[in-house]
């Protein structure tokens, strides 16, 4: 037994005195309006002990109320739990358990409960009906984001050659990928390097890239793993580069908001402290997600050949995020890879920065099915003003639905 407090203990010794005892659930009363939740918690838990349903129910639940005003939320838990366990065709204290289930987000305990207090209880008819019309919703749109994965991946073939398309209609660009979602690409950079006196170095490299979508697609946010397997590179390899692609093979973590945002970016696991790290990527991440959700869809999401479009990205160079402006052109609806897509040109300038770039969009999950990028940039070294020009071309060669 708990021990009771100075004001409970008062009260008993004068019903001592008085050659009496109350009965526990007297007792129990007087404890609660003293202040004493302990004591008040013993003395329901004896009431409780020697009545039968449905008053052993609802004193479990009595005892629950002044655990929780005691500060005690996990014993409250307890004491409701057993009230259903012992009085299962109480429907107080189904409605009470119902409820603590929806703050602790097990939403099919609480629909469970509220189902089995609901003829009784008005407001858990209602939260009934509630909670099944967001589930139904949630499990819908988890569907559909299977179903667009499935139609992703069944459709791609690497090795189909390009074909027109006509389009029966005009299709929306999603603005976000469905989720979850991981695209492996097989990508290729040739790159010449012109330096001040020197002759050029031109030299190509082909890594596998793999961006992982986590997440529920009922949920606002998810988390982005961009993870580089790029083999060792010789060494006759420009220092710069072998400096800028270094720390790109170990995986890179995005946390990603409902508005598209990058909350935070991190290793997925250990990652060093030098050369080019997660936080430094991260402007480039967020300038291509916002791409994809606000620019490329514009207002309502529909593009069609002819369409054109400006807005801004940004790409890291030299350890530095440079803002870009670029104008875009829907040039035609292409199957690509034996998926639809629609493909998109783009020039793209900034700051000592310039591209051109095609983009062949999947329009129902904003993937990249395949993209060319012809870029040229300058970096300050020692010989003075290094000129590089690196053509980067992905394609798509493999969909999954999770990490």
């Amino acid at each position: 037994m708990e021990a009771c407090g100075p004001m409970t203990r008062l009260l008993l010794l004068l019903l001592i005195l008085a050659g009496c005892e109350a009965p526990p659930l007297e007792q129990a009363v007087q404890a609660e309006k003293a202040g004493d939740y302990f004591g008040a918690a013993d003395f329901y838990t004896q009431a409780a002990t020697a009545a039968v349903c449905p008053e052993r129910g609802q004193l479990l639940l009595r005892r629950a109320a002044v655990q929780e005003l005691g500060g005690r939320g996990a014993a409250a838990q307890g004491s409701v739990d057993k009230a259903v366990q012992h009085c299962p065709d109480l429907a107080e204290a189904r409605w009470a358990r119902a409820q603590r289930a929806v703050e602790a987000g097990d939403r099919e305990r609480a629909l469970e409960d509220a189902r089995a207090a609901s003829a009784q209880i008005p407001e858990a008819a209602h939260l009934v009906r509630q909670l099944s019309m967001d589930m139904e919703a949630e499990r819908s749109v988890r569907e559909r984001a299977r179903s667009l994965i499935d139609e992703l991946a069944t459709g791609l073939d690497p090795s189909a050659p390009d074909e027109p398309l006509e389009m029966p209609s005009e299709p929306r660009l999603a603005r976000q990928v469905p989720l979850p979602l991981t695209l492996k690409y097989l990508v290729r950079e040739e790159v010449r390097l012109e330096q001040a006196g020197e002759r050029p170095i031109d030299f190509a490299v082909e890594w596998t890239e793999t961006h992982s979508y986590r997440g529920d697609a009922a949920e606002g946010g998810y988390t982005l793993v961009r993870h580089l397997e790029v083999p060792p590179l010789p060494r006759e390899t420009p220092l710069y580069y072998k400096l800028a692609m270094s720390n790109l093979r170990l995986p890179m973590r995005f946390k990603v908001n409902t508005q598209g945002d990058v909350l935070d970016a991190s290793w997925l696991r250990d990652g060093p402290n030098r050369g080019m790290r997660p936080e430094m990527l991260k402007p480039e991440i967020e300038g291509m997600l916002r791409r994809r959700r606000l620019f490329d869809p514009g207002h309502d999401g529909t593009r069609r050949p002819g369409d054109t479009w400006r807005g801004e990205d940004v790409r890291v160079i030299d350890g530095q995020p440079v803002t870009l402006e670029f104008d875009s052109e829907a040039k035609a609806w292409v199957k690509a890879s034996g998926i639809a897509t629609l493909q998109v040109d783009s020039n793209v300038k900034g700051t000592g920065y310039s591209a051109e770039e095609t983009m062949w969009l999947h329009p129902s999950t904003a993937v990249p099915v395949r993209w060319t990028r012809s870029a040229r940039h300058g970096i300050s070294s020692d010989s003075g003003r290094d000129r590089w020009q690196v053509v980067t071309t992905g394609s798509l060669v493999k969909v999954s639905g999770g990490e």
